[in-house]
């Protein structure tokens, strides 16, 4: 369940990057279009949203509330780190946000 935590707050933070213009030339080579910014916005805060409360749910407030930042930190290196050098790994969810 942790896992599936730290995949739905890696997908929030790559929707939420790959929403923004200069990302989103990075990955796809085109600005992004008005319908996929929105569509990363609010699909990436739901899927954060999501992990938050699925560490609630598994670990309880008290360390929940802590685990869950701590995974959507660890999610952002790790989309830092695929932006800066294989940027193309993430087509596949801007090809997403374009449906």
């Amino acid at each position: 369940m942790l896992f599936a935590a730290w995949l739905f707050a890696f997908l929030g933070v790559a929707a939420i990057a790959v929403s923004n213009q200069a990302s989103s030339r990075l990955v796809t080579g085109f600005a992004a279009s008005a319908t996929r910014r929105r569509r990363g916005a609010i699909g990436g805060s739901m899927a954060l949203l999501l992990c938050l409360a699925l560490t609630i749910a598994r670990d309880g407030p008290g360390f929940g509330l802590l685990l869950g930042p701590l995974l959507i930190i660890s999610a952002t290196a790790a989309v830092i780190a695929l932006l800066t050098r294989w940027p193309r790994h993430l087509r596949p969810i801007a090809r997403l946000l374009d449906r």
